[in-house]
C-alpha cells in the first residue's frame, strides 16, 4: 500500500457538448418566419379594409383617379404646346409681314 502525503486531484472533466448547424434548415425557418409575418400583416390589412368588395371597390377608385389625373396633365401638357406653337406662328408672320430692315 502506497501512502502519501497529499492527495492528487483527478482531471477535471470536460463535459463537451456538440452542436449541429444546418444552414438549409436556418434559411427555410427564417423563410418560413417571413412569409408568417406577411400573411399576418396581409390578414390585418383586409380586417382594416373590410370586406373584400370594399377593398376592391377602393381599388377601383384610386385606378380611376390616378387615370383622371393623367389624363388632366395631358390635356394641360397639350394646351401650353399648343399656345407656344401658336406664338411662334405669330411672331414668324409678324416678322415676315413686317420688313423690319427699313425700321433700321
Amino acid at each position: 500500500m502506497k501512502m502519501t502525503l497529499f492527495k492528487q486531484r483527478k482531471p477535471r472533466g470536460f463535459k463537451f457538448k456538440p452542436r449541429y448547424y444546418d444552414a438549409k434548415k436556418e434559411a427555410l425557418n427564417s423563410r418560413v418566419a417571413a412569409i408568417e409575418r406577411e400573411v399576418e400583416q396581409e390578414k390585418k390589412m383586409i380586417e382594416k379594409m373590410g370586406s373584400k368588395e370594399e377593398y376592391r371597390a377602393k381599388m377601383r377608385r384610386v385606378t380611376a383617379d390616378a387615370v383622371n389625373l393623367r389624363r388632366s396633365s395631358n390635356n394641360k401638357s397639350n394646351l401650353r404646346i399648343v399656345l407656344f406653337a401658336g406664338l411662334l406662328v405669330a411672331f414668324f408672320y409678324l416678322y415676315l409681314k413686317t420688313d423690319l430692315s427699313a425700321a433700321f
